[in-house]
């Protein structure tokens, strides 16, 4: 109603061109930002091509012993659905300026491409693994479950 009453007459008036008989005539345009894919995704793609050069060219990186189990808890299935929690780190190529514990808003090593592809800082990333009693029973007795 409002769009029919106060929007078309307005319009209307500001432009007499307008077609009052064909409404579909009517094309509004809208202001929106735009970005090119290069200006949004430049760094990000530097960091990616970067760390899959990195570690695609040493086997070390995928060796068991780079993966540090820090805790692991074991629960009981008849209380909880996880059997098991396992807290690891691993390092990782770095790409920041901060390390550690409360660096969140640690920024690129810089604005750079190129001086971001050649960081050769290590971080160490954190990842957790739940076991669900499932997976346990299934493992502990095949076939049960």
């Amino acid at each position: 109603v409002h769009f029919q009453e106060v929007i078309l007459p307005s319009f209307r008036h500001a432009v007499p061109w307008y077609n009052n008989s064909d409404p579909m005539s009517l094309q509004l345009l809208f202001d929106f930002h735009t970005a090119s894919s290069n200006g949004q995704l430049r760094i990000l793609r530097t960091v990616r091509d970067s760390a899959l050069k990195r570690v695609s060219t040493s086997v070390d990186w995928f060796s068991d012993e780079k993966v540090e189990v820090v805790k692991m808890i074991d629960r009981d299935c008849a209380s909880t659905s996880i059997a098991r929690s396992i807290y690891a780190e691993f390092p990782v190529p770095w790409f920041l300026d901060e390390y550690g514990d409360g660096n969140r808003g640690a920024t690129m090593v810089s604005d750079d491409p190129y001086i971001v592809s050649l960081s050769d800082k290590i971080g160490k990333v954190k990842l957790s693994v739940h076991v669900p009693c499932s997976v346990k029973q299934e493992i502990i007795m095949p076939g049960s479950g």
